[in-house]
């Protein structure tokens, strides 16, 4: 019978007791609220580094994601998902397409209802797939599961045009280059997936971070993470330059967005400018969701039309801000010349 002994090897939590065999040292602890898997990875110590800059926020709207917050403002879209989903597949195109729309439903919950159609019809017809030719690596699943969906979020909103794969970006080359010199900075990166606007105004930065879509490359996932978030900010501050004379709370409601893909998983943040420290940024992770690859999946569709639901609403009223920013900064509406964002934000350090 094998003895088993404390062992003295330094625990990895606080409450973690390590007992020993003689082939291997089994770490015990309680169960905590740890990291949901498969999400965006960034160290304690690279939060730490990068605070001065960027404050990173995550888990904070958990709750909102698991009330549907957003989605429920669309209550058709919202209804008609709840009732598809104790729909049989065979019928549930037929069951989509003639589901009744109330006349007084507004604009906007019909374009979700749209949206919804379209990304589960696809879905259904993913479902007949024989098992064997699901697809296996990032890639494929990028293009097979991940663009349908903003696809069609595109499409239905007018929001957000996309370009996909390989995609670099001006940005880059506006963040990196020296202000003093003007000499550029390091050669461009490129992205999976950029979103649009109909100003060919980038606000979406999108990646892919897994090479199987079973198995997370922990290492890649923490390297996309931090590459998102530098794109993030890269798309953020061209607005800023561009609208510097714009109030500088005005400059503080303008979000540029991301998405990160670890295996079947996505997560949506927001980066905006933090009013509290003038010149630095805040990233936050708004909303993830697990992309259903069959049929018993299929309840895991509530998280993902809550975050297109939030992204579809920020859109919107990214374009109101957008819309007062400009007006701002071309003297339309009034604003305090000691308010304005060149005179709050710091000025180039040429040291």
């Amino acid at each position: 019978m094998i003895e088993h002994i404390a062992n003295t090897h330094e625990p990895l939590f606080n409450d973690d007791v390590a007992i020993s065999t003689k082939k291997d040292v089994f770490h015990f602890r309680r169960s905590i609220a740890s990291p949901q898997p498969k999400r965006p990875k960034i160290t304690d110590k690279t939060i730490a580094t990068l605070s001065p800059v960027v404050s990173i926020v995550s888990d904070q709207y958990l709750t909102d994601q698991v009330n549907l917050l957003t989605f429920k403002q669309y209550p058709t879209a919202h209804k008609l998902l709840v009732k598809a989903m104790d729909v049989p597949l065979p019928t549930l195109p037929r069951f989509l397409w003639a589901f009744e729309i109330e006349a007084n439903t507004n604009d906007d919950d019909l374009v979700f209802v749209n949206i919804l159609r379209c990304i589960l019809t696809d879905f259904y017809s993913k479902c007949q797939r024989n098992p064997q030719y699901q697809p296996k690596y990032e890639r494929t699943f990028w293009v097979d599961r991940v663009v349908p969906i903003f696809q069609a979020l595109g499409d239905h909103s007018q929001l957000l045009g996309f370009q996909w794969c390989e995609v670099p970006t001006e940005e880059h080359a506006e963040f990196t280059i020296d202000p003093t010199t003007w000499k550029p900075g390091v050669s461009n990166k490129f992205h999976d997936g950029l979103g649009y606007d109909n100003n060919n105004c980038n606000k979406l930065i999108m990646e892919g971070s897994s090479g199987y879509i079973d198995k997370e490359n922990v290492q890649r996932s923490q390297d996309d993470t931090i590459k998102i978030i530098h794109a993030s900010i890269e798309l953020l501050d061209s607005l800023i330059r561009r609208h510097l004379s714009a109030s500088f709370s005005s400059l503080c409601l303008i979000d540029s967005f991301s998405v990160q893909c670890v295996c079947t998983s996505i997560t949506l943040s927001t980066t905006s400018l933090d009013p509290e420290d003038p010149g630095a940024y805040i990233h936050t992770q708004v909303r993830s969701a697990d992309i259903p690859l069959n049929y018993d999946s299929r309840v895991s569709w509530t998280a993902i039309f809550e975050l297109l639901a939030y992204l579809f609403t920020c859109l919107k009223e990214q374009k109101l801000v957008l819309e007062t920013v400009t007006k701002e900064s071309t003297g339309l509406l009034p604003v305090t010349d000691g308010d304005r964002g060149m005179n709050v934000l710091p000025e180039i350090d040429g040291s």
